[in-house]
């Protein structure tokens, strides 16, 4: 990836010494290297998406998963469901 991205950064245009072919075989490698480059990035894409997707699930859904949550994850969780409850029963108390 790193040297895809290294490629992209260097200068392809043609020198004093490229002729017209080199430069029709240039812009062949330059079709090439962008088709390689989007598919690489939309499968970077797509693995990000699907470690992303598991995160968003909360609830039981989580727990009958056998998705184990870091304390932090938890005590978030847990605080924006207070959060909820309050704000719940403030509606119900002034409505």
């Amino acid at each position: 990836m790193e040297a895809m991205l290294r490629d992209l950064v260097t200068p392809h245009g043609p020198s004093s010494a490229d002729s017209a072919g080199t430069s029709d075989a240039n812009a062949g490698d330059d079709k090439t290297r962008e088709e390689a480059f989007r598919a690489a990035w939309e499968e970077m894409l797509v693995k990000s998406m699907d470690d992303a997707l598991p995160s968003l699930s909360d609830g039981p859904k989580s727990d009958a998963a056998g998705v184990s949550e870091d304390p932090f994850q938890k005590g978030l969780r847990e605080a924006t469901e207070r959060l909820r409850r309050s704000d719940t029963e403030l509606q119900v108390g002034t409505g």
